[in-house]
């Protein structure tokens, strides 16, 4: 084969370009190489050719060295290390449902740590959209959510900060109280209301339950309020095994990847209201998710839809 296609080329360079065969083709290109070469670092001497292409290779080494690392501030993952979890999300106080919250009461023990999922308090005052004067004032939210999570009996108890907290944070942070760090819920909570047994966990942070995501949904760029599936939609984003808060709406849904494994996508109920003034017709449903993972790293995860007669259905 090599020689039959060596013949063809040979009688193509032949023909078309005059020369008698690859080989002197080749010659050719190297000459022309070094004529190239030569004009650009003026010189015909090849072994001060060689010095100066070297040269410039170290310059050019050196000029790398004095590009500047570029800014990137991305927390790490927050490893969440438990055995049971119990996942709530979007409470929305002072917008909370009494319904939820009991039945999230019942299920809690102290072998479960309780994840509070993002969205726990509304932040009303930072909306951007028209406020209402009769609204309770943020302070008011934080006592609502104080006098909630003083009788909660858990393991753990963790707090994600979801887009609402961190629309509030944000407009916090633009006031002076920014020089004493009171714009942050963290801090509010601990200083003006005694609460120091939480464990928060930033916005953009991304949480690890052995090889589960546990996202609030809003670091998912629109992908947390599909109108065909939000689950199906954050797991084409994710590629991995998720629960995810932020749509106020339950729904599973399974991918099976190239090599015969698994991955399943849980999007969560919220523990708030199902009706609001700025929407009055809308998908949402209250629920949320237990969890347990074992040895293995293999989980089994209840996505608990709560029905019109306040029953638990498992999704």
């Amino acid at each position: 084969m090599k020689i039959f296609l060596q013949g063809i080329v040979n009688k193509y360079l032949h023909e078309q370009h005059h020369f008698a065969s690859v080989r002197a083709f080749t010659r050719y290109i190297i000459s022309c190489e070094f004529e190239a070469l030569s004009a650009h670092y003026k010189t015909t001497d090849k072994a001060a050719l060689l010095e100066k292409m070297r040269n410039n290779v170290r310059n050019n080494l050196n000029a790398k060295k004095h590009i500047p690392e570029p800014f990137v501030e991305i927390p790490e993952d927050y490893i969440l290390d438990e055995k049971k979890l119990l996942v709530l999300s979007d409470i929305h106080f002072p917008h909370h449902d009494v319904q939820t919250l009991e039945a999230v009461h019942d299920r809690l023990d102290n072998d479960t740590a309780l994840y509070l999922n993002g969205d726990v308090l509304d932040c009303y005052e930072a909306s951007r959209f028209d406020k209402k004067p009769t609204m309770p004032k943020m302070r008011e939210e934080f006592e609502m959510f104080a006098k909630w999570i003083t009788g909660v009996q858990a393991k753990r108890i963790y707090y994600k900060i979801g887009n609402h907290e961190e629309r509030w944070e944000k407009s916090a942070n633009k006031t002076i109280f920014s020089l004493f760090k009171a714009g942050s819920i963290q801090w509010v909570l601990e200083q003006e209301f005694g609460i120091k047994n939480l464990t928060f966990i930033e916005s953009k942070q991304f949480t690890r339950w052995g090889n589960v995501h546990i996202l609030h949904g809003h670091e998912v760029a629109n992908g947390a309020n599909s109108p065909i599936g939000i689950a199906r939609s954050v797991g084409l984003k994710t590629y991995s095994d998720t629960i995810v808060g932020h749509s106020h709406v339950t729904n599973s849904f399974s991918f099976k990847r190239i090599d015969e494994s698994f991955f399943r996508v849980y999007s969560q109920g919220c523990a708030c209201a199902l009706k609001t003034d700025y929407a009055r017709v809308n998908r949402w449903n209250n629920g949320f998710i237990e969890a347990e993972i074992f040895d293995d790293g293999d989980y089994n995860i209840f996505n608990w839809l709560i029905n019109e007669k306040g029953r638990l259905k498992a999704m």
